[in-house]
Parts: structure tokens; C-alpha cells; sequence
């Protein structure tokens, strides 16, 4: 028996009625002394009588009994966190998703857990083409599209949102914020945070948390100095000491991510508001000795402006001294290749030249280091 059957009510009753079958139930158990039955009555009609609620239990009705059940049955599996789900159990509702939005939650999101996003993604297109992209389809589709890096079609995604909530709504403007930085839209992120820490001045610890954490991880050292003006100029006591634990918390975690190149950033930048007694004292000395030359490598990677050729070689052995990978005994081969290249051609030859301006951090270090790589005689 449904709800509405239980009200003896039509599905398509007016809230008016509802109301009334709500009283004449109550009036029917008052004699009752089982709480249960009171509880039950309420329950049923604080879902028929939120609009919200009722969409989504009238959706559940029109799946059928054992689709339902499938249905809850995921959400559940979903709602636990949980990665035990059958993208066979998923495809049963497919075909109803474009019907429910309760059903197209659960196939979004089943979807991301399933790594799934090509179906995703055509399944929220198909949604805006009818309008029926809800703001919470809406924000699963943008994490779909960030997952596969489609940013600029993320952030249109976001802005509609943020609109739509009139920039009320923390949780989304902090995922903004992040996805901006992931996209390399710096300037924006950064005009979007402060505008947040104004605005959102009784949670602006979060906000600000969020914009380190942002830039921590995807942004570049000159993003730095604006979140840091608020730390050493805007906070109370009380704030110092939160942003404080959270400092020496973020340098913990990016040492676990071996992000060395943020663990450098946060010690030339943050140093007294960081609390490292427990880490090793040689480690966080070689950390600040290579300053900088994983950066000048991550930019030379994204740059292209040095062959592969010259690259990979200096690249791997970058890594491999600052800790990031395994030592490798093919570095002295990698390296006799470089120079086999290089004495090929004398154009190749440029390339030290032109490496050394762009990456002198870079350049010194690999000197001192490793002579195999810039100290042999037939092209120096």
C-alpha cells in the first residue's frame, strides 16, 4: 500500500486534501497507544506535503516496485560511500533517467564512482537539451567534466549554478574556486576568493582555507601573496592559531604526496606559521637546497619549449634526486643518449644555452650533481 492509499487520497490530491485525510487518520488511532502508528502518519505527510518530496516519491512510484527497490538500494550503496556498485544495476534505470531526476542523481553519481563518463556526460547533455538539468544534476555533470579535464565547459556549468544560488551557497563557491585554479584560471580564482572572504565573512576561515589549499596544489608561487596578506593582516588571534595548525597540516599532507615543490613554497613563504619539530631536519635542508628546480621543471614540461629529446633524460633524474621516484640505473644510459643527441647536430647544441636561461635553478643543480649531464668536453 502507497501513501496516497494509506490517506485514501488520489496521487493527484490537492495539499488541502492531504491535509484533511492527515487529520481524519490521526482522529481514527487517537485511541491507539502505539507510537509507531503516529509516527508513520507523520512521516507520510511531511512527504506529501513537501513539493520537493513528493516529486521524488511520485518518481518512485512510477519505476515500479522492484525498480524502486533497486533504486533506494543504490542510493543507499551511494550514500555510504561505498564503491560496491554494478554498472549493470545502474543501466536497469537508464532508460528512466531522463523521467526522474531522482533516478538521474543516481546514475551520475553511480556513474563517477564507476569511472563511467561518457555515459554520464551524454546523459546530462540529453537533460539540458529538455531543461531538466536541476542544479544538483547540474553539479554532478561539472564534476564529471572536471574529472576528464573539460574545464572551460566546468566552469560554465559552475557559473550557472553559483547564479542560480545567488553565491549563497558555501560548499559550491569553494568547488568553483577549485576547479578555477585546476583550470589555470588564476587571476579569477583569485578575484573569486576575496570576493567570498568578504561576503562570507562569519565562515571566511573556510573560504581562506580552501583558496591555500587550492593554491597549494595547483597554483603558482606568485598566487601565494594574496591569501598570505589576509593571514599576517586580517585575522584575529583566534584565526592565526587555526590558520597556524592548518599550515603545519597542509605541509604534512603534501610531504605525503611527496609535493615537494609545495612543501618549498610553504617554508620560504610560511615558515613561522609552521610547526615541523617531528619532521626530519636533513629532509626539509635538501627540500629547501632544491628549491624551485621541480617548478622550473613542471613549466618546462607544460611549456614544450624543450625537445624531448633533451627533456625526458633531465626531467626523470629530477625526479629521481628529489625523491619522487625510484633510483634508476638507466639515467647513465638516458644521459649518454643526451649526449649522443647533442653531438649530432649543432642546432641540438643550442638548447643547453637556451635551458640554462629559461631553468638556471635547474641547470646549476644538474651541474653540480651530475657532470655527465653539462660538463662533457665535445659540446660544452
Amino acid at each position: 500500500m502507497n501513501h496516497y492509499e494509506v490517506f485514501g487520497v488520489r496521487q493527484s490530491a490537492s495539499a488541502e486534501e492531504i491535509k484533511k485525510a492527515y487529520r481524519m487518520k490521526i482522529r481514527d488511532h487517537q485511541n491507539e497507544t502505539d507510537p509507531e502508528m503516529f509516527m508513520f502518519i507523520r512521516a507520510i505527510y511531511e512527504i506529501l506535503m513537501d513539493p520537493a518530496k513528493r516529486k521524488s516519491y511520485d518518481e518512485g512510484l512510477a519505476l515500479g516496485e522492484s525498480r524502486l527497490n533497486l533504486l533506494e538500494t543504490l542510493e543507499s550503496t551511494i550514500e555510504k560511500g561505498s564503491r560496491e556498485l554494478d554498472w549493470q544495476d545502474v543501466e536497469r534505470l537508464l532508460p528512466f533517467s531522463e523521467e526522474s531526476e531522482r533516478v538521474a542523481a543516481v546514475v551520475l553519481q553511480a556513474s563517477y564512482f564507476l569511472d563511467r563518463t561518457d555515459e554520464a556526460i551524454h546523459l546530462a547533455k540529453r537533460l539540458e537539451q529538455q531543461d531538466k538539468l536541476t542544479i544538483p544534476l547540474r553539479e554532478y555533470y561539472a564534476y564529471h567534466l572536471r574529472s576528464v579535464q573539460k574545464f572551460d565547459e566546468a566552469i560554465r556549468q559552475f557559473k550557472l549554478i553559483v547564479f542560480e544560488q545567488n553565491e549563497q551557497v558555501l560548499d559550491t563557491l569553494l568547488s568553483y574556486g577549485r576547479l578555477l585554479m585546476q583550470a589555470r584560471k588564476y587571476h579569477e580564482s583569485k578575484v573569486r576568493f576575496e570576493k567570498w572572504m568578504l561576503v562570507h565573512q562569519e565562515k571566511r576561515m573556510i573560504v581562506w582555507k580552501e583558496w591555500m589549499d587550492a593554491t597549494i596544489f595547483f597554483g603558482r608561487r606568485e598566487d601565494y601573496e594574496l591569501p598570505l596578506l589576509w593571514l599576517k593582516n586580517r585575522f584575529n588571534e583566534e584565526e592565526g592559531v587555526r590558520a597556524r595548525e592548518f599550515l603545519t597540516g597542509m605541509c604534512i599532507r603534501a610531504e605525503e604526496y611527496e609535493r615537494h615543490d609545495s612543501i618549498q613554497i610553504l617554508l620560504d613563504e610560511c615558515a613561522e606559521w609552521i610547526q615541523l619539530d617531528g619532521v626530519d631536519t636533513d629532509y626539509l635542508e635538501a627540500i629547501r637546497e632544491l628549491g624551485g628546480v621541480r617548478e622550473e621543471m613542471e613549466t618546462a614540461y607544460q611549456a614544450k619549449n624543450i625537445p624531448l629529446e633533451f627533456f625526458y633524460p633531465v626531467y626523470t633524474y629530477i625526479k629521481e634526486i628529489k625523491g619522487t621516484s625510484e633510483p634508476d640505473e638507466n639515467h647513465i644510459e638516458d644521459f649518454m643518449a643526451l649526449e649522443w643527441w647533442l653531438n649530432e647536430e649543432e642546432l641540438n647544441r643550442a638548447y643547453v644555452m637556451k635551458f640554462k636561461l629559461l631553468y638556471p635553478k635547474t641547470y646549476q643543480y644538474l651541474k653540480r650533481e651530475y657532470d655527465l649531464c653539462f660538463e662533457q668536453v665535445k659540446w660544452r
